[in-house]
């Protein structure tokens, strides 16, 4: 994949995932109001327990749908690991172990290109 690919797909991932994750918690909330608000509790301090309580799915919801813009934004970190793989060990070759081990799902041109253009 080059550096483009996985940018796209991270904003992609990051703004439809907070826009569904953030619906889906409010779905969610107002399923579940009816519930908060009926109770006859006397302390502040037992209300936003039980909507913390209540309102704790939606927010794992919310996370699960976040899921994939975790892993493009780490497959960017492990983009720029491999660039500084490729930079500090100078007679590296497209074709060495670490190299094929942990970068082997990026484009190497690229990779390499990119390395060498920001160690000039």
């Amino acid at each position: 994949m080059t550096h483009g690919e996985i940018n796209t797909l991270f904003y992609i991932t990051a703004i439809l995932g907070f826009v569904g994750g953030t619906a889906l918690f409010i779905w969610w909330v107002r399923r579940t109001w009816k519930k908060i608000a009926n109770t006859q509790t006397a302390s502040v301090n037992g209300t936003a327990m039980r909507t913390l309580f209540y309102v704790m799915p939606g927010l794992i919801m919310l996370v699960v749908c976040l899921i994939p813009c975790f892993y493009f934004m780490h497959l960017l970190d492990q983009e720029e690991y491999c660039k500084d793989i490729i930079r500090f060990n100078k007679g590296i070759q497209k074709d060495d172990s670490t190299i094929q081990e942990r970068c082997s799902c990026f484009d190497l041109d690229e990779l390499f290109k990119e390395a060498n253009k920001s160690n000039n």
